[in-house]
């Protein structure tokens, strides 16, 4: 087979393969940059990259002849809000989001404590009994870690649980209110770090009040399909609702007033499985609610409140 047959041969082949694998691969690192920077970071990185292509296929198309100085500008151009991404989400670079770390503070108390040397600098934390409050973690390790609230130690069921993550990189979550006493905390990934968490003062829940909690409410996914299109709970009492993935795909559930409603009543971060996550859901007054994955919109049902 001549060189001009092998070109004829190949070419059809190895350039559509090549165009296939460049933007699998593209897809792939910035999903990973998008996934870890704030999100006023992410859409303004994804913009300007759109925008950059757009750009350059239209310089290309339009000035075939591109000297080698002007190819250099180009992909100067298209490579750096990609750099300048992938240092924010490696946390070379810190943003100050206003949404995360600003607003959110001025919601309720403040509470901080942050890992270093794979160990807690707070073995206890004080809260406000009753009241919703912000938890601030600050992961100086380049070793995962989380914060993770149970009722206490060995506890199945987690009253708060966030996702680990590696240093060093500071986030602000928000915490619902705990009743008045004591709880345990932990770092999931490293047992040896613990604490304990103490509510007092504020509104206390009393047994008998209308927020006890009632009996697990069980949603499970499995082939992109929830197991069953209808929940339900009790009226006016606070529940928990426990999810288990069944698949490596992420997956959540998010509890709307109405389909398409942007009443938000339940809303926690998608999470590939194999896992079980148990959440906790405030009291609903009777109705039909909606409930779907955020990841997945055909995965949806009906939540009913009886």
């Amino acid at each position: 087979m001549n060189s001009v047959s092998k070109d004829r041969f190949w070419l059809p082949i190895a350039i559509p393969v090549g165009a296939m694998a460049f933007i699998v691969l593209l897809t792939f690192a910035m999903s990973r940059i998008l996934l870890n920077v704030p999100k006023q970071i992410a859409t303004a990185v994804a913009l300007m990259v759109a925008f950059n292509i757009l750009v350059a296929a239209a310089l290309v198309a339009l000035r075939p002849e591109l000297k080698g100085a002007q190819r250099l500008l180009l992909g100067g151009v298209f490579v750096l809000p990609v750099v300048l991404g992938g240092l924010v989400a490696a946390g070379a670079v810190e943003v100050k989001g206003g949404d995360e770390h600003g607003q959110a503070e001025h919601a309720g108390k403040v509470v901080a404590i942050a890992a270093q040397n794979n160990a807690f600098d707070e073995p206890e934390l004080k809260v406000p009994a009753g009241q919703a409050f912000k938890l601030k973690f600050d992961n100086k390790d380049p070793a995962p870690h989380n914060v993770a609230i149970l009722k206490e130690k060995g506890a199945t069921e987690a009253l708060f649980r966030k996702e680990p993550f590696p240093g060093s990189k500071a986030v602000t979550w928000e915490v619902k209110k705990l009743a008045a006493g004591e709880y345990f905390f932990q770092c999931d990934v490293h047992p040896n770090m613990t604490g304990k968490v103490i509510a007092e003062g504020g509104s206390v829940e009393h047994a008998g009040s209308g927020a006890e909690k009632s009996d697990a409410v069980e949603v499970s996914a499995k082939n992109i399909a929830f197991n069953t299109k209808k929940l339900q709970a009790p009226a006016n009492v606070g529940f928990k609702l426990q999810f288990e993935n069944n698949e490596a795909a992420p997956h959540n559930v998010a509890i709307l007033k109405a389909k398409g409603s942007p009443e938000v009543l339940l809303r926690e971060p998608p999470f590939p499985g194999p896992k079980k996550a148990t959440w906790d859901v405030d009291p609903l007054p009777p109705g039909t609610y909606y409930f779907q994955c955020d990841v997945h919109p055909n995965m949806s049902g009906e939540l009913i409140i009886a």
